[in-house]
């Protein structure tokens, strides 16, 4: 009995692993993902997050605010899109029992579209959502996302030799009794090279998102 054809959607090219095709049900098409060109690249983002009982999303802008990607999450997995819907990076933070925790720290692994293992993004440290990063690769720590004084709303990403890479501010903060919805601003210093691009734009993109996770970590975890 043969195995019937994976359904519709994004999977690797098997023509260049290192982006995605889309699969039509049938056969591969011609719409392939740009990589994330517009993310991989900006200098300027905005991120607009939404955070909800058991649920958080966010939409990725450029300078103009035109819409160049989305930031998905299912449980303690991060997919961020580009504008044409196509996966560009995927984070995973293990599931429910298999944190890499001390005091409620997590790492998740980031992978390019074909699953390949790009580096981590591992929280070193956190004091009232006031978030530390080790952006790491090849066992190397490439860079460090740190709060800039005593906020959690003020963040830079430093690299080994201590320069500047990225700039992250919250602009904006709307709170309810069950949501919370949150719009940050980055700065990147461009261009950089890979894997540290990728790592980058992961920190930038799922800041808001990890606070939420660490936070909510600590709230069942402290004594």
């Amino acid at each position: 009995m043969s195995t019937p054809p994976p359904p519709a959607g994004w999977y690797a090219d098997p023509q260049a692993p290192g982006r995605w095709r889309w699969w039509d049900g049938a056969r591969w098409t011609d719409h392939v993902s740009g990589a994330g060109a517009a993310l991989m690249t900006a200098d300027y983002l905005v991120i607009r997050a939404a955070a909800r009982i058991a649920q958080w999303r966010a939409t990725v802008h450029d300078r103009s605010l035109a819409q160049v990607g989305a930031v998905t999450m299912h449980g303690m997995r991060m997919r961020i899109f580009d504008a044409a819907n196509a996966p560009v990076i995927d984070l995973d933070g293990g599931g429910a029992f298999s944190w890499n925790r001390v005091g409620g720290l997590r790492t998740w692994t980031v992978r390019d579209p074909a699953g390949a293992e790009l580096g981590q993004l591992a929280v070193t440290k956190y004091f009232n959502r006031r978030i530390t990063l080790a952006l790491r690769a090849g066992g190397q720590d490439l860079a460090t996302l740190a709060p800039l004084g005593k906020v959690d709303r003020d963040f830079a990403i430093s690299g080994a030799a201590g320069n500047q890479l990225a700039r992250i501010w919250r602009a904006e903060r709307d709170r309810g009794l069950v949501r919370e919805d949150e719009t940050w601003a980055a700065e990147i210093a461009r261009p950089l090279a890979p894997p540290l691009d990728a790592l980058v734009l992961a920190a930038v993109c799922t800041l808001d998102s990890i606070q939420h996770v660490v936070q909510s970590a600590h709230s069942g975890h402290d004594t």
